[in-house]
Parts: C-alpha cells; sequence; structure tokens
C-alpha cells in the first residue's frame, strides 16, 4: 500500500500532520538488505533479514502550538493504545507508520516511547500551549 495522507497512526488514531514536523519524521528500518539480484528472467530478487529494531522519531510542529486539549487528544490517543498483555513486561504502544523505504505502512509492531517532555510556551486564562514535544519510539524486540 503506497502513501495514504498520513504518516502515524496510534491506536486507531491518525496523528493529524499538522501536527508532526515534516523534517523530523524519521523511520530507522528494521531491515536488513543482505540478497538483491535479478534471476534468469530478469526480475530482481531482495531478502531481508529483520535483525534490528525499527524507530520512529518526530518533533510536533513549530508552527502549530499544540494546546492543553491537543495533548489531551495525544495522551488519550496512547492509552487507548497501550498494550501490556503477552510477553511485554513494560508498556508497549500499538502503531502503524509510513515507511519511506518500502512506499508502504508497518503494521501491527509494538512500541515503547521514551518519557514524553512538556515545555509551556504560553498560559492563557483557559489554555496551555507548549513548545514542540519530540518523540521517540522503538519497536519491542
Amino acid at each position: 500500500m503506497a502513501y495514504d495522507g498520513w504518516l502515524l497512526k496510534i491506536g486507531d488514531w491518525i496523528v493529524p500532520n499538522t501536527y508532526i514536523q515534516p523534517e523530523t519524521y524519521k523511520v530507522g528500518n528494521n531491515k536488513e538488505k543482505i540478497y538483491d539480484k535479478p534471476d534468469y528472467d530478469n526480475v530482481r530478487h531482495t531478502v531481508y533479514t529483520q535483525n534490528k529494531s525499527a524507530t520512529i522519531e518526530f518533533d510536533t510542529a513549530k508552527n502549530f502550538n499544540l494546546s492543553d486539549i491537543d495533548v489531551g487528544k495525544i495522551q488519550e490517543a496512547l492509552e487507548d493504545a497501550r498494550v501490556t498483555t503477552g510477553d511485554l513486561n513494560k508498556n508497549a504502544y500499538k502503531l502503524k507508520f509510513y515507511d519511506p523505504s518500502t512506499d508502504s505502512y508497518v503494521t501491527d509492531k509494538h512500541f515503547t516511547l521514551e518519557p514524553l517532555i512538556y515545555t509551556v510556551s504560553k498560559v492563557g486564562p483557559h489554555r496551555v500551549f507548549y513548545y514542540p514535544i519530540s518523540f521517540e519510539f522503538t519497536e519491542v524486540a
């Protein structure tokens, strides 16, 4: 499946592209190419090994100040996507993400999340606004 208009889904919630600073979206592929050759019909065959943990990193957009409402949506999505069953002995999150190296979406993977740091940029009478927040997800091996 090719790119479908979004980069990341946390559980069932599609992270709005306006939340993501585009140049900070990084996907560390968990595949390492071990074989890549054409066969006798000149059809290319590529074999990968999956020996690394995938990573997804991004910062929230600089030109879109997240408010307490936006942070609440993110926290709710993380809570809904939390997985603590099976052989996982730590909190993990179910993500679906766009992998530019394959021009497809990766699904059914569980990731841990580095602690989020919230820095207040402005306080209003009814809202709190935050500087960009950095997200760093690492696949659970």
